[in-house]
């Protein structure tokens, strides 16, 4: 019961929380059939949190064993499809005990039919790239069918990529791959249990790799990300909708890093030299890259949205500035992790707002007026404009910087930006807007 209440809150809290939600594939999820989802684990739990708003089946799910200590936190997490999985670290082997029960729990919901999320990695570690598969997946897979027979288990790889973990307004790219079947394991399994598991899990590892995006070089990540920015900045992607079924910004962040992957010593020193030369000059300027990119943002259109905008962007902005106070001081000061951040800010958020909302409600009642009412009922919208005001504001800023730079400048900018364009994803004809899904090979010369 409390799954079916959160979900729909913390579908609301997710669309505020980040930009845009790119998801793909998800027609690879059977609607009818036992399902493991094998995701990657970059956060703390926002995964299985984006996975149960936005697929289409009710999920269950592994989480730290240690966080089921008491009765109350126990039935409360149990209530949101919580199953425990405990690590040597969280009680000793009298603890891994108890992972038998959780064992047997997934086998029946697999017999079920039912959903079961595992965070495949098996530990928390944000980076851009995909760390060892545990054998965990595959030993619930086989698990089941030795429990219940014959189960037509699919195993569905999905990839969850951020642009930034720990930010507010970020975005996320989620995709999943075609689904294992582990029926093709059976008869390897009949003869050699240990080798079939290795196999899965080696297959699971292959078709995970294909969906999440992979710096092998953590000396790389700065180039990288340079490249991201450019890549992000040459197309607008307006707010709405929130939601999209589409992995053109992932393949085209997927096709970035391979390229940063294939490059020798000699390339990779040329590429670090051209990219931060044209970022040197940026900060020189006190300018962005999107500002650049996106010119158009700074119009007189766009000076009257923002000046005929700004007393529902007060409006907004005052009426929801308590509850903000409290997440963001959370997340920012007395969380250290870089992948807790969103998830602590995500959890306090919803915490705050329904509180502040229901004493909202409760003033309201009290009121007894039809303004009063017109007024909570709007004052979500005129919050919600407030986030999209300051992101169209720090647009028309950026864009306005730009422009008012000395022509010999932004033509220089304008040149380098060129150049640069050669390390990046060709462009489809038929949708400018957006990089084709199968980048070209071209190379910018230094």
């Amino acid at each position: 019961m409390l799954y079916f209440i959160t979900r729909p809150l913390a579908r609301i809290g997710l669309a505020l929380s980040y930009r845009k939600i790119h998801f793909h594939n998800r027609s690879f999820i059977p609607t009818d059939k036992p399902v493991l989802l094998a995701a990657n684990h970059p956060t703390a739990f926002i995964e299985p949190c984006l996975l149960a708003c936005y697929q289409h089946r009710d999920l269950f799910f592994m989480v730290r064993g240690d966080l089921f200590v008491k009765p109350f936190y126990i039935k409360l997490l149990n209530g949101l499809h919580m199953v425990p999985i405990f690590r040597l670290k969280d009680g000793g082997y009298k603890k891994l005990k108890n992972n038998y029960d959780t064992f047997e729990f997934c086998y029946r919901k697999l017999n079920e039919r039912e959903t079961i999320m595992i965070l495949a990695e098996g530990r928390t570690i944000h980076e851009k790239r995909l760390r060892p598969i545990q054998k965990g997946t595959a030993r619930i897979a086989f698990g089941s069918l030795e429990k219940h027979g014959d189960l037509d288990v699919h195993i569905v790889p999905v990839g969850v990529n951020y642009t930034y973990a720990e930010r507010f307004r970020g975005d996320v790219m989620i995709e999943c791959g075609p689904p294992i079947l582990l029926k093709d394991y059976l008869d390897q399994y009949a003869e050699h249990p240990n080798q079939a598991i290795n196999a899965l899990t080696d297959e699971l590892e292959n078709r995970l790799k294909d969906v999440v995006i992979g710096i092998e070089r953590k000396e790389d990540e700065e180039l990288v990300e340079q490249l991201f920015v450019l890549n992000r900045n040459n197309y607008y992607q307006g707010p709405l909708p929130v939601v999209v079924e589409n992995n053109r910004q992932l393949s085209a962040e997927k096709w970035i890093a391979n390229q940063v992957n294939a490059l020798s010593e000699e390339e990779r020193k040329d590429w670090k030299t051209t990219l931060n030369a044209y970022f040197d000059q940026l900060k020189k300027y006190g300018l962005k890259d999107q500002g650049v990119a996106q010119p158009e943002h700074y119009s007189t259109f766009n000076s009257m949205q923002l000046l005929f905008g700004f007393i529902p962007y007060t409006i907004g902005l005052i009426g929801h500035m308590l509850p903000m106070l409290l997440p963001k001081y959370i997340s920012k000061n007395k969380v250290k992790a870089i992948e807790f951040k969103m998830s602590v800010r995500l959890a306090a958020s919803l915490g705050t707002f329904l509180l502040y909302y229901a004493i909202l409600f409760i003033i309201v009642l009290q009121i007894k007026s039809p303004w009063a009412w017109t007024a909570l009922i709007t004052l979500p919208f005129f919050g919600y404009y407030s986030i999209l005001y300051q992101e169209m504001h720090k647009r028309w800023t950026m864009s306005r910087q730009f422009k008012n730079q000395p022509a010999e400048v932004a033509e220089a900018l304008l040149r380098q930006r060129q150049t640069l364009q050669g390390y990046l994803p060709s462009y489809s004809s038929e949708a400018a807007s957006f990089p084709a899904s199968e980048a070209g090979s071209s190379k910018a010369s230094t």
